[in-house]
């Protein structure tokens, strides 16, 4: 999402900017009028992209310490392993657990193997992928992300998960 909110902000900066020389470019008499719309134009944009930014800042940014919560939190299948994530980029983390998870019995390798995350809420906000065979290395995304990278189910997303789900 951040990546997908940076251009769209971009976009939306583009676009202002060339809407007020436009609105600079046209003759005197309609300049007080155009102004007028010009500032409120601003204005909302900028009251929305602020609520819109807090939003996104709320529900999807995550420290490290909070991504490995979130992953004892979401499945037992971490019972016991201490993850530790660092961050690869604002939706992305890369986390490693001290063990082979005991959780889920799997026939030859945990690479793609899916578990989803959850934030301090204990909502589903993203999922992880197995990325080595001995299921000891994880790539986890948030949000959109995890959609987009085929971790996590859209409908699933911002569900209540009342305990580590087994399984």
């Amino acid at each position: 999402m951040t990546t997908n909110l940076e251009v769209e902000l971009a976009e939306l900066g583009d676009a202002l900017e060339r809407a007020v020389a436009r609105q600079l470019e046209r003759p005197r008499s309609r300049r007080r009028f155009s102004r007028r719309r010009t500032i409120a134009l601003v204005a909302a944009t900028a009251l929305l992209l602020g609520a819109a930014g807090a939003g996104i800042g709320a529900s999807l940014l995550k420290s490290p310490a909070q991504e490995s919560r979130g992953l004892l939190d979401a499945s037992a299948t971490f019972a016991g392993t201490s993850p530790q994530c660092v961050a690869v980029a604002p939706q992305h983390f890369r986390c490693t657990v001290d063990q082979t998870p005991p959780g889920l019995v799997v026939q030859g390798s945990w690479m793609g193997t899916k578990m989803a995350t959850v934030n301090s809420e204990r909502r589903v906000d993203g999922g992880c992928v197995a990325i080595s065979d001995d299921g000891r290395t994880w790539d986890c995304y948030l949000g959109d992300l995890a959609v987009k990278r085929g971790v996590a189910d859209p409908t699933f997303l911002g569900h209540y998960l009342p305990e580590p789900a087994h399984g």
